[in-house]
């Protein structure tokens, strides 16, 4: 049992995102260090995307469960560079990373593959931009949501999440 394949199975479930304009986008999955989500985001532009941040865990052979530490970054593409956080949380955040954010917590609290620990530390990073190198120019600036948990998977059928 693989923690990365079990939680892909619970953003499968997570609700679309439509837009202000009323578009509709799938919340995108993948995992990685900070390094590979760099490099994902340098070559990829699918938003709004939930990054697993691996870590080691516990794997216990008799009862099929895993325990992690883990790290989300729940992340959209900013289109407001220029404004002021204030701005930035009325909009992106309120309309889009907290409800993802919410959803992803009761997925990881409610399913019957998962649980979630009560201590969950959230960390908002609006504008967050990286470079390709120390001499590059930014290559894409984010609004992000950092999650760090501590999460429980086991090896039961997934069933289908009431959100």
């Amino acid at each position: 049992m693989l923690l990365e394949t079990r939680v892909r199975e619970l953003i499968d479930q997570l609700p679309a995102y439509t837009d202000s304009l009323g578009q509709v986008f799938n919340i995108k999955y993948d995992h990685g260090t900070k390094d590979v989500f760099n490099k994902y985001l340098n070559e990829n532009d699918e938003f709004p995307l939930v990054w697993l941040v691996p870590s080691p865990y516990s794997e216990n052979n008799r009862s099929k469960i895993i325990k992690a530490d883990v790290r989300f970054f729940i992340a959209i593409q900013s289109d407001k560079v220029d404004e002021f956080n204030t701005v930035i949380f009325e909009t992106d955040y309120k309309t889009c990373l907290e409800p993802i954010k919410d959803n992803l917590i009761k997925a990881l609290d409610k399913s019957t593959i998962s649980s979630i620990e009560d201590d969950i530390r959230v960390s908002n990073e609006p504008n967050y931009s990286f470079k390709k190198d120390e001499k590059g120019a930014t290559v894409s600036t984010l609004n992000v949501i950092v999650i760090d948990a501590t999460i429980t998977i086991n090896n039961n059928c997934l069933k289908t999440i009431n959100f």
